[in-house]
């Protein structure tokens, strides 16, 4: 566990979560991942808003993409990345790691605005194993002072190094 002195630390969540999460043994998609992955690909513009609406019901925590993004990150994404983000993802921690090592990689990169083709080309060889992130996620935890959260990646103040400058 992380001291909590580390929430005023600037490269914390780079040092302590993002490096180590970069690092990953890339694991292929599921058959369904796939499958929405193509789906996702192939959907038009006069489609995406439909087919979003539809993708809600199933991924009930898609909206969380949009909010985090709105409040802890210097990076946008389109509507078609996020769809395929979202269908990594099993849970709301799942969402804030993947956001967090995206912010990381698009600075990386100098990327500030993400789309479907550059997400895909990012994890070109597969994604994270989920035991990978578990392990991750444990490494990243802080002890709690006067800070809302245990986790390091929402903490704002420990991830100035990986956000744009404005």
């Amino acid at each position: 566990m992380l001291k909590k002195e580390e929430q005023n630390n600037p490269e914390a969540v780079e040092l302590y979560f993002c490096k180590p999460l970069s690092e990953y043994k890339p694991t292929p998609l599921s058959e369904d991942q796939s499958k929405i992955m193509i789906v996702i690909c192939m959907l038009t513009d006069g489609e995406i808003e439909e087919f979003e609406q539809e993708f809600i019901k199933c991924y009930f925590f898609y909206p969380a993409i949009q909010k985090r993004l709105e409040g802890m990150f210097t990076f946008k994404m389109d509507t078609k990345a996020k769809l395929l983000l979202c269908s990594w993802c099993n849970s709301f921690g799942d969402i804030a790691m993947y956001l967090t090592l995206l912010q990381y990689l698009c600075k990386k990169r100098n990327v500030r605005e993400l789309n479907l083709d550059t997400l895909t080309l990012m994890f070109l060889s597969g994604i994270p194993s989920v035991d990978y992130m578990r392990k991750i996620w444990d490494g990243q935890k802080v002890e709690r002072g006067d800070f809302y959260s245990d986790n390091i990646i929402d903490c704002l103040t420990a991830m100035k190094s990986i956000q744009f400058s404005e």
